[in-house]
């Protein structure tokens, strides 16, 4: 997935979408995209407005496909940190942890 975003928004639809499929976004390194995505972990980041970067970006994803398959496990990987049942978890030992 590309999300070539040049201005920051609060949170993005698409992402969760990639996120759930296990699918590597190329991005603009901006907002909450440079705080979800972790460069070369789970996608790659660019700079805002630079189409040089994310033509390589992606075609770089194209042809390497362990690049592909190492970015999509780290997606899965995130995947596993957003269930519902990991953040209530993380939700009550943080109010456990301060009571």
């Amino acid at each position: 997935m590309v999300l070539p975003y040049t201005y920051s928004i609060s949170s993005s639809l698409p992402l969760s979408f990639a996120i759930q499929h296990h699918k590597p976004v190329v991005a603009t390194s901006i907002g909450s995209l440079k705080e979800e995505i972790e460069d070369g972990k789970d996608g790659i980041l660019c700079p805002p407005k630079d189409h040089i970067c994310l033509r390589k970006a992606m075609e770089k994803l194209i042809e390497d496909k362990k690049l592909y398959q190492k970015l999509s496990m780290g997606m899965k990987n995130k995947y596993k940190n957003h269930l519902w049942e990991k953040t209530a978890e993380q939700t009550y030992l943080f109010y456990e942890r301060i009571l």
